[in-house]
């Protein structure tokens, strides 16, 4: 049977379901403790971000998370520039991440490297789990990971509270994107406002596929503020891969670099996860 939904009420209620299921204790401060949660899986062999040739590798942090280690790191190219900026994650995270009545939001927020926080838009990570996924259920109220890729600090995070109304410039925001409800979207505290992209299968109006993986895009004072790829549990343990485009806007409102697309993969041997930025370019 096929059922229709207005994208923009999709998203209304995206937001405000989002806002329910962020730890506080996890922006509180970018060195701050994991958030507590049950481990239900034995840990795997810790990463060490991916294995190079030639390419400079740069450390990031490392947290604890459902019986695994969380490491961010980046590699530059031949040419001394950001060339990727990842986050390898056990495969015992996902596996452990827990889905029963009891379980609790919970994450951890991780610095990226330094040169990659001085070069490029990013600057660090909050591994954001859902167990029981958020509003709208019928579409994402799965279990379900938010990755939120800041370009802001974590205090600066911690302190929106939306009072600053600054209407987004059009030129900010991403074509096939739009801040939702129309025209200005709603502003979540210690988030910001959310842009779709309207495309993902899960917000069509007619047949909406099920929701497996998309690509969020958020702002506050008029400017982006992070992205935010969402991906479920289910569809994660499948290990199948994975790219998603990060479109760019046709004006960022600052001089960095900004990635192009954002990829995940399942390495057999490491038991482990990597999600990577590549495509880096030049946005002002």
């Amino acid at each position: 049977m096929s059922r229709s939904l207005a994208p923009w009420t999709v998203a209304a209620l995206l937001v405000a379901g989002c806002a329910s299921t962020k730890p506080l204790a996890v922006l509180a401060t970018s060195s701050a403790a994991p958030v507590t949660a049950a481990a239900t899986a034995t840990p795997a062999p810790t990463p060490t971000g991916p294995q190079t040739t030639g390419a400079t590798t740069l450390d990031g942090e490392s947290k604890a998370l459902f019986g695994g280690t969380v490491v961010t790191w980046a590699k530059t190219d031949a040419t001394n520039v950001i060339g990727e900026v990842g986050v390898t994650v056990p495969a015992a995270v996902i596996d452990g991440a827990p889905t029963d009545a009891a379980a609790k939001a919970g994450g951890v927020d991780l610095l990226l490297p330094e040169r990659v926080r001085k070069e490029t838009f990013l600057t660090h990570v909050d591994v954001g789990w859902n167990p029981t996924g958020h509003d709208p259920a019928p579409i994402y109220g799965l279990p379900h990971f938010d990755f939120h890729f800041y370009n802001l600090n974590a205090l600066d995070v911690a302190a929106i509270d939306c009072k600053d109304t600054t209407t987004v410039p059009a030129a900010r925001i991403p074509a096939g994107f739009a801040l939702l409800p129309p025209p200005n979207g709603i502003c979540v505290p210690m988030m910001g406002i959310h842009a779709s992209d309207l495309t993902s299968p899960e917000l069509a109006q007619t047949n909406p596929a099920k929701f497996t993986k998309t690509m969020i895009l958020g702002y506050y004072k008029g400017s982006m503020t992070f992205i935010e790829p969402m991906f479920t549990k289910e569809f994660l343990q499948t290990k199948a891969a994975f790219t998603l485009n990060v479109p760019a806007p046709g004006e960022l409102g600052k001089a960095t670099l900004l990635p192009g697309s954002f990829a995940g993969s399942y390495d057999d041997k490491t038991k482990a996860y990597t999600f990577v930025f590549k495509g880096f370019k030049a946005a002002k």
